[in-house]
């Protein structure tokens, strides 16, 4: 068997030329039994390709393959498309009071992505204006419960990713502050009973 590949960057064509050569001859061989395709079978080739620098969100890119057995006429595939997703998410922390009487307080966060959607989002807090570290890390999740405590102040933002890997770009300041000032531990009220 031989194969040739060639791409024709003109067109944008990847052509592969598969020959069954009989060693006894030289030639194409003239049984169908001892081909590289037997009749029936089925076989599949692949490839990828990087697209070009600098297209758009949104941009489709789309490929056909044709199959031409000996001399038959042409038969098609399904046109499969890829659609261009190189935009970041946005995504954002919702306002909290500005004090809290509860340790544990819920934090909420949204986004939005104009390409493949969102994956997930990372949550992170500042603890009294320190560093700011993971809370959450790739969560599906669009709230949480977070556990404070008693005089600390809390500092949140989030960072989402969408669904083809681009990231949300880093940020280093908070969107939602809020300080812890009563040790209640806030939950369900407890049922009492009367009797």
């Amino acid at each position: 068997m031989t194969l040739d590949a060639v791409f024709n960057p003109n067109t944008n064509t990847l052509t592969w030329n598969f020959n069954s050569i009989d060693p006894l001859t030289g030639l194409p061989p003239t049984d169908p039994r001892i081909g590289m395709l037997p009749p029936g079978a089925n076989a599949a080739v692949a490839f990828s390709a990087k697209p070009k620098q600098g297209l758009a969100t949104g941009t489709q890119i789309s490929d056909q393959a044709s199959v031409i057995f000996n001399h038959n006429d042409p038969v098609y595939t399904n046109i499969w498309v890829n659609t261009i997703d190189n935009t970041p998410p946005i995504s954002s922390v919702a306002a909290l009071p500005g004090s809290e009487l509860c340790l544990d307080f819920t934090v909420q966060w949204s986004g939005t992505d104009v390409g493949a959607g969102i994956q997930d989002y990372t949550i992170y807090v500042s603890d009294n204006g320190g560093q700011f570290a993971p809370w959450l890390t790739n969560t599906s999740e669009t709230s949480g419960t977070f556990t404070g405590q008693v005089g600390h102040t809390y500092s949140f933002y989030s960072i989402a990713r969408d669904l083809v890997g681009n990231v949300e770009p880093p940020k280093n300041t908070g969107e939602a502050n809020t300080r812890v000032t009563k040790p209640n531990l806030c939950g369900p009220i407890p049922l009492v009973n009367n009797q």
